[in-house]
């Protein structure tokens, strides 16, 4: 006699039929080929009709987003940006390594997150500015015992503290208010004939496994065989994107222009300190708001490989 199975719990018996279902094969539910599948496909075939729409899908999937922001800090960071790039990958193509690769390719990849947004205060530019802000965040922050030691030691050696609102605020431990992090960040930008595609997690990921980059570059040294094949995918997505070597033989950046990390604006969003990273180096730009545009006060090194 059968013993009859009855189920008390509707929703155990719908986990158990989704258990049974995802171990069929995937034969069993046909579907168009994803972008990781068509971008091999383009390469084994050698393309570029099917590289193309790779990147054209890549492309409609992320749109620029900015028109969806409502925060006005945020938004004011969208501009920030757009003055910026523009004005600092202009800078970048004088760089030979750069313009060697940035040639007629119908596509350009630029960063698709941004790690956070600030607000301070204020943004300090002239020396007397910040001067008298170094002195007010020292009486703000610091006990009274040693505000005169201080400001004396400001006054007197200006090698001692630096002249920059971040390092200033690093320096002195002062907080910042964050405004957003993580941010899905997508301002609108215009290139002469190349469609702009922004850079998230998954296409990053995707375009380093096609390229197998070496993450332990430093340790083990590429094979011949891995280096050869590396180079000739790389060459492949170069025909549709600029590709920069970074580590030879090991890692490439697919970003031509700077890798922003982080917008800070002042409470009157006048002033703004964008800290970003070039190909070895990273840097501060302090910038202004002048007549309703954003423009480049100055830039000064941080770090460099």
């Amino acid at each position: 006699m059968r013993r009859r199975i009855v189920f008390s719990n509707p929703w155990k018996l719908l986990c158990i039929w989704v258990m049974a279902i995802a171990m069929l094969p995937c034969s069993v539910f046909p579907q168009e080929p994803g972008q990781k599948d068509l971008l091999w496909a383009a390469y084994r075939e050698r393309s570029d009709s099917l590289s193309c729409l790779f990147f054209e899908n890549w492309a409609k999937e992320f749109p620029p987003n900015e028109t969806a922001v409502t925060n006005d800090t945020i938004r004011e960071a969208y501009e920030v940006y757009r003055s910026f790039y523009a004005t600092t990958f202009s800078e970048n193509l004088k760089d030979e390594r750069i313009a060697s690769v940035y040639q007629d390719q119908p596509f350009v990849v630029v960063q698709g997150t941004l790690q956070k947004v600030c607000v301070e205060e204020t943004i300090p530019y002239t020396p007397q500015e910040c001067d008298s802000f170094l002195v007010e965040q020292i009486r703000r922050y610091f006990p009274e015992e040693h505000w005169e030691m201080m400001v004396d030691r400001i006054r007197s050696d200006d090698s001692y503290f630096p002249r920059h609102t971040k390092s200033i605020d690093r320096f002195l431990q002062v907080p910042s208010i964050t405004v957003d992090s993580a941010i899905d960040f997508r301002p609108a930008l215009r290139y002469d004939n190349k469609e702009v595609l922004y850079l998230t997690k998954g296409y990053g990921d995707l375009l380093r496994s096609f390229v197998g980059e070496q993450e332990t570059y430093r340790h083990e040294p590429p094979s011949s065989y891995d280096v050869k094949w590396r180079r000739r995918k790389v060459a492949f997505l170069n025909r549709m994107i600029p590709v920069l070597e970074y580590h030879k033989d090991a890692n490439w950046r697919y970003l031509p222009g700077p890798y922003v990390h982080e917008i800070v604006l002042d409470s009157h969003l006048q002033r703004a300190v964008v800290v970003y990273s070039g190909l070895y180096a990273g840097f501060q730009t302090i910038m202004e708001k002048q007549n309703g545009e954003w423009v480049v006060l100055d830039t000064q090194g941080l770090w460099q490989e």
